[in-house]
């Protein structure tokens, strides 16, 4: 199976100078988990719910002050769309990160959590794995 099989549809963007305020209604608004933080019409980072609440709330910020920058996962990891999903497993398990982005940052395709990659993909040991790995403090 192939990372094109489990993509989502595309990456949905807010400038990252955006707060957080307006990245959550945004990600309310279009049922998202996260969306892809620009600069220059680039992705540098993502914004998850998590991040907002851990990054952001959880520490007191102003969610109206604080921008989408502020609270952000850098440094986004992207995979071919033609990768495997042993690639794309790989990949987020020593990125440690939950969620991967097809493409490339000019044109990004999609987005796949690992969720997706758990419901559908015939390798639940392999996401476990996976798992287990990503959520292991430092």
């Amino acid at each position: 199976m192939n990372a094109e099989d489990v993509v989502s549809p595309a990456v949905e963007r807010i400038d990252a100078e955006t707060s957080v305020t307006e990245a959550d209604r945004s990600m309310d608004e279009q049922a998202l988990s996260c969306l892809g933080a620009t600069e220059n019409g680039l992705i540098i980072g993502v914004d998850c719910g998590r991040e907002i609440f851990v990054r952001g709330v959880v520490v007191g910020a102003d969610p109206n002050e604080i921008m989408a920058l502020g609270v952000m996962s850098g440094d986004p990891v992207f995979h071919r769309p033609d990768d495997d999903l042993e690639t794309v497993a790989a990949r987020m398990r020593e990125n440690k990160i939950r969620r991967i982005i097809a493409g490339d940052n000019n044109a990004p395709a999609g987005m796949i959590p690992l969720s997706e990659i758990a419901a559908r993909a015939p390798m639940k040991e392999l996401c476990g794995t996976v798992i287990e790995d990503v959520c292991r403090p430092p």
